[in-house]
């Protein structure tokens, strides 16, 4: 929707005429589209029953109809034909009429994210993931838990939209639901999977600090956990810091995140995690891990931005550490400074990555 509402034009067309494309002599072909609808125009060039020219042969059906959208983004002014159908085009209109807030723009998108149209349905979802998450928490009063565990439930659901529908679960789901997506959770992973952030976000709302217990045994702690398992709980508790913080104390969300420390494939992550949220318990730790088995770069950088954060907070800054850590950490830079020059300038060039 937002390509159709940020294009300089969109309209319904169905093609008429196709020239095949001459590569010999440089030829690309050419498309010519009759307009049946407009459903957007910012300049008054085009009207029904009227043609546009597409400069590129296309496989285009005159017994189909598309979607042009002429987008100034794209240095080709039309975006390439989208096949769309008669759903797709009602709801775009009716979404073309919307000039709401957020979460009232959202309101009309959640009745079609799983619609029997596929176009729609994409569309509809595409909303929600560009939405800010504080948006989305206002719906709350309109979700259904009962079909958002049909939706989880069913194996034809989209498998990236998993931990959305978990996410949308731990806004208004019961201790049923939290034991389902502890199923889900702690299960063994033998490949990737999308989703975990969202599952894990959902679960620890309807648990809290219980459920973040059972996390950090199950998936946290344990040394054969794959990285995108781990990772995903990290990307959880993030959210769970910047959007649900009344349910899980700040402290119990650093002491979850100092687990992973330990790995050397995450380690860099987890430090920049701990830098944002200002947790200066580990101020010595890192000191000790800069020259042991975590001998990678992107590690050093982290820790060496650790102790950049940790002093220049001014010292009545609610996240700046004791007098005597930033002390430390002031010592430990000097280290860093004269140890590994490179590395200290190059965590300086980019320390507003953890400001």
């Amino acid at each position: 929707m937002q390509r159709v509402e940020q294009s300089v034009a969109t309209l319904l067309v169905k093609p008429i005429s196709i020239l095949s494309r001459d590569k010999a002599n440089g030829f690309a072909g050419e498309t010519t589209f009759e307009v049946l609808e407009i459903l957007r125009v910012t300049e008054d060039e085009h009207r029904v029953g009227g043609t546009v020219k597409y400069p590129f042969e296309t496989g285009t059906n005159e017994d189909h109809v598309y979607l042009l959208i002429d987008d100034p983004q794209d240095k080709r002014q039309w975006s390439a034909p989208l096949e769309t159908t008669d759903a797709a085009v009602r709801f775009i209109n009716d979404a073309l009429l919307l000039d709401t807030a957020p979460p009232e723009r959202l309101r009309y998108f959640l009745d079609f994210l799983e619609d029997n149209d596929e176009q729609v349905s994409v569309e509809a979802f595409y909303e929600f993931a560009l939405a800010d998450y504080a948006d989305v928490r206002q719906l709350q009063p309109e979700l259904s838990r009962e079909t958002l565990r049909e939706w989880l439930s069913d194996p034809e659901t989209k498998i990236d939209r998993i931990g959305f529908y978990s996410t949308l679960l731990g806004l208004t789901g019961n201790e049923e639901d939290a034991a389902y997506l502890e199923t889900r959770i702690v299960e063994q992973a033998h490949n990737y999977r999308l989703g975990v952030d969202g599952m894990v976000a959902g679960y620890l709302m309807l648990t809290g600090e219980a459920g973040l217990d059972i996390i950090d045994r199950k998936k946290l702690a344990s040394p054969d956990e794959p990285l995108s398992e781990t990772y995903g709980v990290m990307l959880a508790l993030q959210l769970m810091w910047s959007y649900e913080a009344d349910r899980i104390s700040k402290d119990r969300l650093r002491a979850s995140m100092r687990i992973p420390l330990d790995r050397p494939d995450l380690a860099d992550l987890v430090v920049t995690s701990l830098a944002r949220w200002s947790d200066w318990s580990v101020a010595d730790r890192l000191m000790e891990m800069y020259d042991e088995q975590f001998d990678n770069r992107g590690l050093k950088r982290s820790i060496v931005r650790y102790y950049l954060r940790a002093t220049t907070l001014d010292s009545d800054d609610k996240d700046a550490p004791p007098q005597e850590v930033e002390e430390r950490c002031r010592e430990y830079l000097a280290q860093l400074r004269r140890k590994d020059p490179e590395i200290a300038e190059q965590a300086e060039r980019f320390f507003f990555f953890v400001k």
